[in-house]
């Protein structure tokens, strides 16, 4: 959608984008000069209920009445990327804009920090960003079950190959065949060569094992069921246990040699300790320290020093600063610090 107002000031909203990209920090998105000068502007301090209830029903009357004509490019994957033009014709501020990735609010985004915003669909259903780019889910397969289907194949080769061989071997001793009398000529509507080959197959489907993939299912079942039910994998302190979501895939856990994770979450339980740190050439605080910063003491003591202070302080200053934090300035002059 490209918003042509957005009611935060100077036309502005923020808007998460954690269902695309897994990103938490805020983006800033904006409607177009050219749409945005054609409603009035957002009064200072603008937060009550009936207040954004009457601005917004003036913003969609004219809305209504606005000559609006915006060109998009043609569907794509690209999340980062948009080119288009809007022109606003007749009215009091007539304008012609370009359009960008600024100006182009996706499905599955989410508005934060802002009460409404008003604008022109020019995506949806399949043509969607969001939908362009879902896959559909694979089919989860282990290497055990790859392993037996190529062996499962190479018994079915040789199953037809034992028939077909042994269809060549009667027809060449079949005309002994009219000597034993109590041996009746078999009455086969298929073609001679075609029907004893099946007949042969038939005989040989013994070599199949039809049980085996239940008895892989039911093994795949009772490991799903007691690594669900292991102490040693319970989460004492969410009282959670271990949870199975794909029992195919249980014998693959004895074949993982390594992990690449881009969640530094799920490795470190999002509990991040400061252990260690380098200010101006100088280490503080030892990596081996059981619990808290060890350094505390010799940070505190050089920050008397004249010729560190001043490092030590805009070192610390960094790591207080949040850059994702939106500032704004109520009505009455206060800063509000949201993110």
């Amino acid at each position: 959608m490209v918003p042509l107002f957005c009611s935060g000031q100077e036309g502005s909203c923020y808007v998460s984008t954690a269902n695309l990209d897994g990103e938490t920090n805020l983006k800033l998105k904006a409607a177009p000069s050219a749409t945005q000068k054609a409603f009035p502007a957002t009064p200072e301090g603008t937060k009550s209920d009936a207040g954004l209830a009457a601005l917004r029903r003036d913003v969609v009357s004219r809305a209504s009445a606005l000559d609006v004509c915006v060109d998009a490019e043609a569907p794509q994957t690209s999340i980062h990327e948009f080119k288009g033009r809007v022109r606003v014709s007749g009215g009091a501020a007539p304008g012609d804009d370009p359009l960008g990735p600024k100006e182009l609010l996706l499905r599955g985004t989410v508005l934060r920090n802002t009460a409404f915003c008003v604008g022109v669909v020019v995506y949806t259903g399949p043509e969607t960003r969001m939908v362009m780019n879902s896959r559909p889910a694979p089919s989860k397969q282990s290497n055990l079950e790859k392993i037996t289907n190529r062996i499962m194949l190479l018994v079915l080769v040789a199953q037809a190959a034992l028939a077909l061989l042994s269809s060549l071997l009667y027809f060449r001793e079949r005309h002994n065949l009219k000597q034993h009398w109590y041996l009746l000529r078999p009455d086969i509507l298929l073609p001679e060569g075609v029907g004893y080959w099946l007949t042969f197959f038939v005989l040989y489907s013994n070599l199949m094992p039809i049980s085996l993939y239940p008895t892989m299912e039911w093994c795949n079942t009772f490991q799903a069921y007691f690594i669900q039910n292991d102490v040693k994998m319970f989460y004492t302190d969410l009282s959670y246990p271990a949870g199975v979501r794909s029992s195919n895939l249980c014998q693959e856990l004895g074949q993982v040699s390594y992990i690449f994770s881009d969640k530094t979450g799920t490795l470190t339980q999002n509990v991040m300790e400061l252990k260690r740190v380098y200010i101006a050439g100088k280490v503080y605080g030892d990596v081996t320290a059981e619990k808290g910063f060890a350094g505390a003491r010799q940070v505190i003591a050089a920050r008397d020093d004249r010729r560190t202070c001043e490092d030590i302080d805009r070192f610390f200053e960094v790591l207080a600063v949040a850059h994702t934090v939106m500032v704004s300035q109520a009505a009455d002059g206060t800063l509000k610090y949201e993110a």
